[in-house]
């Protein structure tokens, strides 16, 4: 699926451009997961400083509520560090200035994984919720 991706800028504009990503259902949870823009954005710039390692996807909780709001939840690092180290998901763990958490397990122990967490501790808090945009019909001439 593709989606659109608004943001400001630090020169007080807005940048838009479309993002790449799948939807996941495990147990009756609902998961997006996108590769990270950070490449394509160094690829059109024409930077040459495209790295393997930031080539990564990212998995979020979604949720949408009775009034058909929408929210996200990201994933723990901390939450993924601390399993990872404890040998309960394959994975790298760095602490060089920020904490950087690399998932290298299989999909199906990743399923496993997220199945048999906590969730409030693996996905934190919900975001604020996002709502929908409802634009009015345009209205026909006769």
């Amino acid at each position: 699926m593709d989606v659109v991706v608004v943001e400001h800028n630090k020169k007080g504009t807005l940048d838009s451009g479309p993002l790449k990503i799948f939807t996941t259902s495990l147990k009756n949870r609902n998961f997006i997961n996108y590769r990270s823009p950070v490449n394509k954005k160094r690829e059109a710039e024409g930077s040459q400083g495209a790295r393997q390692e930031d080539d990564v996807y990212l998995i979020l909780l979604y949720e949408i509520t009775e009034l058909g709001d929408l929210t996200f939840r990201f994933m723990s690092d901390k939450y993924l560090a601390a399993n990872i180290e404890k040998g309960r998901l394959k994975g790298t763990v760095s602490r060089d200035g920020w904490l950087k958490v690399t998932i290298t397990d299989s999909t199906s122990n990743l399923n496993q994984f997220i199945d048999e967490a906590d969730i409030d501790q693996l996905f934190g808090k919900p975001s604020k919720p996002y709502r929908k945009l409802v634009l009015p019909l345009p209205s026909s001439s006769k």
